[in-house]
């Protein structure tokens, strides 16, 4: 865990010298310490000297490759609760081989900037505050969460997706629903549509970070495909329509962890 003097350090691993200096600058503006490794073996001498707070690391590596060197730290007892995040130009079983060798997340290269500050923001406030990384879905269960859309189709793919898992779906028709639940016990994750009518997404999300009560509760939002939510929206992280099961799984994990972590 950091201090509070101290910044988090954040390890990054790519074989090409053009991504280590281009890939730190948009991560500049969270505040942390940025270390560069051009291969594993390097980043292994950097780990030794100091453990960083969260590795991301390049897939596609001479010699040693980034799902190889995941493994690797994942298997060692001495890091395996070092956080790692498989980053990529792959497209192709990305998720898949990223959950198979242990990494606690993923991201594309060419994705959204805002998208890996938020989802980078998230691993570091989890690991700072010595959360478990790895909690599995399944250790929410009991968990309330609450989904606003004006499609029933989404609500209902949402709940099927959540319901084996033990977590409780209570679902909104719209933006005034969830207006109204402020009043009451906050869920431990909040899904909002992007689609909300009249571009309500922004109104509800300040709203329900003016409520003391409900102002911890990490705001999820699901967007249409190749659509970002309006810059400046408090939210923490957000997930393309359709629906993939695995990936809408993964996300609510890791909002409902990082909610866990900050309370």
């Amino acid at each position: 865990m950091h201090t509070e003097i101290s910044k988090p350090l954040l390890l990054f691993i790519d074989d090409d010298r053009l991504q280590r200096k281009l890939f730190p600058e948009v991560l500049e503006s969270l505040g942390v310490e940025i270390q560069t490794a051009a291969n594993a073996e390097n980043a292994l001498d950097i780990i030794s000297d100091r453990r960083p707070d969260l590795i991301l690391c390049d897939a596609v590596m001479p010699v040693t490759d980034g799902f190889q060197f995941c493994k690797r730290i994942k298997d060692d007892p001495a890091t395996r609760d070092l956080p790692f995040a498989i980053i990529t130009s792959l497209s192709q079983n990305v998720g898949e081989r990223s959950l198979q060798v242990g990494a606690d997340d993923f991201f594309l290269k060419r994705g959204s900037e805002d998208l890996l500050r938020l989802r980078v923001r998230m691993l570091l406030d989890i690991a700072g505050r010595g959360a478990d990384i790895a909690e599995p879905l399944e250790s929410f269960a009991g968990s309330r969460v609450l989904a606003a859309s004006e499609s029933a189709l989404l609500l209902s793919q949402l709940s099927l997706q959540l319901a084996p898992a033990g977590i409780q779906v209570d679902t909104c028709g719209g933006a005034g629903e969830v207006l109204d639940n402020l009043d009451g016990p906050p869920p431990a994750l909040l899904v909002l549509d992007a689609a909300l009518a009249n571009g309500a997404l922004k109104d509800v999300a300040a709203s329900v970070r003016s409520q003391p009560t409900w102002a911890g509760v990490p705001i999820l939002v699901v967007a249409g495909k190749g659509e970002e939510p309006e810059a400046g929206i408090p939210i923490d992280d957000w997930v393309t329509k359709p629906l993939d099961g695995r990936e809408a799984r993964r996300r609510v994990t890791m909002a409902l962890r990082y909610g866990r972590a900050m309370r």
